[in-house]
């Protein structure tokens, strides 16, 4: 994974995601497809720019999300604008059975959209503001690129390892070496053979 470019990625403001964004993530996506992070980045940027197959994107990332509340905030807000847009379609047909329909009444509805779209309909996730409860999704991806593991697994040396990632695969097989003193021996086996390659 192209660390630089991850890292450009998740430090964009909000205000400065693009379609662009979206592009880059969705390659990186493609070369890495079992990578949550990527998956939930994805569904965040494309429910930012508002891009049309955000609903799609956010049903790919339920799958490879195992953080089921960030997922959860996500969604929520896309049906949340959902439901206002509901709203004002409803609005809008009760104003054409009221009065008689002309072009500028037409261009209105529009207006009303783009207005929505513009401005998010003022939607306000309703998050509670306990700390064990709320989740910065930003927070949690950067977190996620670091190289502080306070869980590892021989399953994660071996997908680095896969990747092409000797260092992280070495750096796991050690922290492993030191849990499991047992063990010790069979994991210096593994590293020997990494750094033998």
């Amino acid at each position: 994974m192209d660390r630089t470019t991850l890292n450009n990625l998740l430090k964009t403001e909000d205000k400065d995601l693009s379609l662009q964004s979206l592009l880059t993530i969705s390659r990186m996506n493609e070369k890495f497809p079992y990578s949550s992070l990527l998956h939930l980045y994805k569904a965040k940027i494309s429910a930012k720019i508002k891009h049309l197959d955000r609903e799609d994107i956010l049903r790919t990332s339920a799958i490879y999300c195992p953080e089921r509340p960030l997922l959860k905030m996500e969604v929520e807000k896309i049906v949340s604008m959902l439901a206002n847009i509901t709203v004002i379609n409803q609005e809008y047909e009760k104003n054409l059975d009221n009065k008689s329909v002309n072009k500028e009444e037409a261009a209105t509805k529009d207006e009303l959209v783009d207005k929505f779209l513009n401005t998010d309909g003022g939607i306000k996730p309703n998050v509670k503001d306990k700390s064990n409860d709320t989740f910065d999704i930003d927070k949690n991806v950067k977190n996620s690129v670091n190289d502080d593991f306070k869980i590892v697994t021989e399953t994660m040396a071996k997908i680095y390892l896969k990747q092409g990632n000797k260092d992280k695969a070495i750096k796991i097989y050690k922290q492993l070496m030191a849990d499991n003193p047992e063990k010790s021996i069979y994991f210096a086996n593994q590293i020997k053979r990494i750094e033998d390659n």
